[in-house]
């Protein structure tokens, strides 16, 4: 069973350059050994490719701030996002998972209008972009 990490809705500076990762995220799914700044997070999503993220913070600072980068651009103009976009974050375990048996996937949606009050969000793989 899938379990949510986070959800992000995007902005400017995550589509452009790197995607800022709640810290709390951090601190409750992720382990960046002491002495090292970041790690390999080996993502699926939701089209089956795989894509390789490093989860990077700030060495010798007290605001970490969480960060992804590594192929996280790629994806991005892969996948055709823009500001305002949001992305979702999860985890499973896994027998094909990596070390702990834990692999992520990801998926990207788009706000497409209200219905009923309601944001309707939908999988940017299945936009015509």
């Amino acid at each position: 069973m899938a379990v949510e990490l986070f959800t992000k809705e995007l902005s400017s500076t995550d589509v452009t350059y790197r995607l800022a990762v709640p810290t709390r995220a951090l601190h409750d799914h992720f382990h960046i050994p002491e002495g090292e700044n970041e790690i390999e997070v080996l993502v699926k999503d939701s089209s089956d490719q795989d894509w390789e993220f490093m989860l990077s913070i700030r060495p010798n600072h007290p605001n970490l701030r969480p960060v992804f980068i590594g192929e996280w651009m790629a994806f991005v103009r892969s996948k055709g996002i823009m500001e305002g976009d949001r992305v979702i974050l999860y985890k499973q375990y896994s027998t094909e998972g990596g070390d702990d048996g834990w692999t992520y996937s990801i998926k990207a949606e788009r706000n497409m209008f209200k219905l009923f009050g309601t944001d309707i969000w939908v999988d940017v793989d299945e936009i015509d972009q």
